[in-house]
């Protein structure tokens, strides 16, 4: 593509990429706070405390995910200039910061559908939303938009931002349809293993302690542990 319309495309869907990593920074912020938040009130078997910190999550993520999408669309004229003063950079990245910032709006369902199932120990299905969306719909679309359709890399990005759009579709689907009851008794019984695991840990702690004091008695001199016996080939052996 950027051997038949230039390398300026080149540079400008890598300051594009840079530009939207950058500000989905803000989002990611949002996400691990909400899955943190949650999965404190899901092991607690708190499905009411879990439910409100996932819809004050939306509420600020859209907040955010509306202002900058806003200021996106009014600075798309000199935001390009962040990383190029090539004019036929500035100007497709200008046309292209419009698709950006209507699919950085659309990723506030992405971010938090992920931050919710992964709370709930359900990081199966954001793989497979992923696959969906990344290789079974954007790709192909990407590839149709870019060479069939002759879109170039308008085509690229409308397919990326399609591709987003299915992923949040699939996320979103089994966040709704998510059944309360048996994350909390997966959780129970994900704490219960770790309680076992750990008095297990305490139990053989206690053992080798038991063991150190027994070696003690009997040897009359402390030790913290028993010695290895020393390898072959360090051993002495009188001729």
């Amino acid at each position: 593509l950027s051997h038949r319309e230039g390398d300026y495309l080149v540079s400008t869907h890598s300051g594009l990429i840079s530009l939207f990593g950058t500000l989905t920074a803000f989002q990611g912020g949002v996400l691990r706070g909400t899955s943190v938040r949650m999965s404190h009130y899901i092991g607690g078997q708190n499905s009411a405390g879990a439910k409100k910190v996932m819809t004050l999550a939306f509420s600020i993520s859209s907040c955010i995910g509306a202002v900058i999408s806003v200021l996106i669309l009014i600075g798309r004229h000199r935001l390009p200039h962040l990383y190029s003063n090539d004019k036929r950079v500035v100007d497709a990245t200008s046309d292209l910061l419009i698709i950006v910032a209507i699919g950085y709006f659309l990723c506030v369902v992405f971010y938090l559908s992920m931050a919710v199932l992964d709370a709930q120990g359900r990081p199966q299905i954001v793989a497979f939303a992923f696959f969906i969306g990344a290789w079974v719909v954007a790709l192909p679309v990407i590839y149709v938009n870019a060479f069939v359709f002759d879109w170039g890399l308008v085509g690229i990005w409308v397919g990326l931002i399609i591709g987003y759009i299915i992923t949040s579709l699939v996320l979103s689907y089994f966040v709704l349809r998510t059944d309360w009851n048996a994350v909390l008794a997966d959780a129970y019984r994900r704490n219960n293993l770790h309680d076992e695991t750990e008095s297990v840990t305490s139990t053989v702690c206690l053992t080798g302690g038991m063991v150190d004091q027994l070696v003690d008695s009997v040897t009359g001199s402390p030790r913290f542990f028993l010695p290895s016996p020393s390898p072959p080939w360090n051993r002495t052996t009188s001729p």
